[in-house]
């Protein structure tokens, strides 16, 4: 159905110009359908690129169509071209128990485009790689790395650049060893091939060379470039991954099915907008980690903790009410978090439960019970395999939930003035400042320029603006915390004659009305 609606909107043979005809006739030449009212690849307004609608689109209309064989994907299937023998290899990378780490995730992805790269012209996949970017020197692990040209960037940027990362998510993604294109993933790949081709078969010996540029390369292009499919798999897609992000107003978007891989239009499209993809609930810092951009405001930015930030809370809270804190918080913290993301906290509503996800709560309020209490619930959760005791604790009404959820609140409050805060150490008008500067910089900038001054005005308006979206969270959190945790006025008695009156033998409708009238307008009940 999907192929006749776009046969019908013009996904016939017709020639394809601009820079992205060589990917779009590569993918039909191997059963993909491709509407012609897409423009690919078109030059955007810094050395970037950009999908442009060539003419109008309707809504639901089909744009791509791409067979699985075309894709990349983990744990493998059997793309096109690429020999059984290697598949099972990669697979094998896949279920690796070691690739529980961030950082493995995408492993097998970026070993097969490797392998693929490394044949040149010989690869079913060449016009598709020839037209990916030769490198990404705005994604931070790219640049830490001095994987492209330019030297000491801290030196070349000024003295404040490495401040400006401090603190920030994009510091917490590189702790948590989360960059497949960052040293911990290039090491990877590498004792990968080492340990899975030891006779060269398909990483020829001669093509292994000391310089991690080329196994570099792969990892940010899977890392910047792939999505997660319904597998929960990695799948870098041709052609899918042209479309550019939008956090807040997406008008296309991806579709998985049994054969394949497909983009289809969410609301009808105006001749010459840029057709724009929402990748997922992203951070301005993870998408700068991941990706090297930001979108100029992000309604999903957020504050990324390190479990040393929750243990480091939570032993101050403790000491903080006169005791000691409990010595085994740290592995407490590891049984509450095991499996999890990197935490966050947002600004949404409602506070526990919404802008601190509930499993943060759980953790916090884990580190809060004494000994006694946490044994009790630690051996009801090794028992059943969840936490879901833990979490009624807080969660359920009764006094003693109300003062586990009162101790949260203070030990986030002490997580955030405490901790977060003073990461940041400049004052947010001082990088509100620096924002405007950054961007009057690269708006005087020659239109499509990409040298080595544009790159670095990219990179500071980009850690600019994660590092004011997190703030403006901090500000908020900070805000409903205080307004929680402020002392509440003491009720003043009625003066008598005020005082409704509740007469014996007097009618319930009439002193049920007398109490309503004294109550403000907007109480609840």
């Amino acid at each position: 159905a999907a192929l006749t609606v776009m046969a019908a909107a013009g996904a016939g043979p017709a020639v394809v110009e601009g820079p992205g005809a060589q990917v779009v006739a590569w993918a039909e030449s191997h059963g993909a359908r491709v509407s012609r009212k897409v423009a690919f690849l078109q030059p955007g307004p810094h050395g970037d690129r950009c999908c442009m609608a060539a003419s109008d689109i309707e809504e639901t209309e089909n744009l791509v169509a791409l067979p699985r064989a075309l894709a990349f994907e983990t744990p493998p299937a059997q793309p096109l071209g690429v020999p059984p023998d290697l598949v099972a290899l990669l697979r094998r990378v896949a279920e690796h128990e070691e690739v529980d780490r961030p950082a493995g995730r995408s492993l097998a992805v970026a070993l097969l485009l490797h392998y693929e790269r490394m044949k040149g012209d010989a690869s079913e996949f060449a016009p598709y790689i020839d037209a990916l970017p030769a490198r990404f020197p705005t994604m931070p692990s790219w640049e830490a790395a001095g994987a492209g040209e330019g030297g000491d960037h801290a030196a070349e940027e000024g003295t404040d650049a490495a401040e400006l990362y401090r603190g920030t998510g994009v510091e917490r993604l590189v702790e948590a060893g989360a960059a497949l294109s960052g040293p911990e993933g290039v090491a990877m790949m590498r004792e990968a091939i080492a340990r899975l081709d030891q006779e060269g078969m398909f990483w020829h010996h001669a093509l292994r060379s000391d310089d991690d540029r080329v196994l570099r390369w792969a990892a940010a292009a899977v890392q910047s470039r792939a999505h997660s499919s319904k597998r929960g798999a990695t799948a870098l897609v041709p052609l899918a991954d042209a479309f550019n992000h939008s956090a807040t107003n997406p008008n296309i978007e991806l579709c998985e099915r049994g054969d394949g891989f497909y983009v289809r239009a969410l609301r009808p499209i105006k001749s010459g907008e840029e057709l724009l993809l929402s990748y997922g609930p992203f951070s301005n810092a993870e998408l700068l980690f991941n990706a090297g951009f930001t979108c100029e405001r992000n309604p999903n930015d957020c504050l990324l903790l390190s479990r040393k930030d929750l243990v480091a809370a939570a032993g101050e809270r403790w000491r903080a009410r006169g005791e000691e804190a409990p010595k085994d918080l740290a592995a407490r913290c590891e049984l509450l978090t095991a499996g999890l993301p990197v935490p966050r906290l947002t600004a949404a509503a409602p506070l526990l439960g919404g802008a601190v996800p509930a499993e943060v709560v759980t953790a916090l309020a884990g580190l809060s019970l004494d000994a006694e209490t946490w044994q009790e619930a630690s051996l009801r959760a090794e028992a059943s395999g969840n936490l879901v005791g833990i979490r009624e604790r807080w969660a359920s009404g009764g006094t003693a939930a109300e003062q586990l959820r009162g101790e949260v609140l203070s030990t986030l409050q002490v997580l955030v003035d405490g901790r977060l805060a003073p990461r940041y150490r400049t004052p947010l008008a001082e990088d509100r400042a620096r924002l405007e500067a950054a961007s009057a910089a690269l708006a005087s900038s020659p239109e499509g320029a990409c040298d080595a001054v544009t790159v670095r005005q990219l990179r500071r308006l980009n850690i600019l603006r994660a590092r004011i979206g997190e703030r403006r969270v901090l500000e908020s959190l900070g805000a409903t915390l205080a307004a929680r945790l402020r002392p509440r006025p003491a009720e003043v008695p009625l003066p008598e004659a005020k005082r409704p009156r509740v007469q014996l033998g007097s009618s319930p409708t009439a002193d049920a009305s007398a109490l309503v009238s004294c109550a403000p307008h907007d109480s609840a009940p």
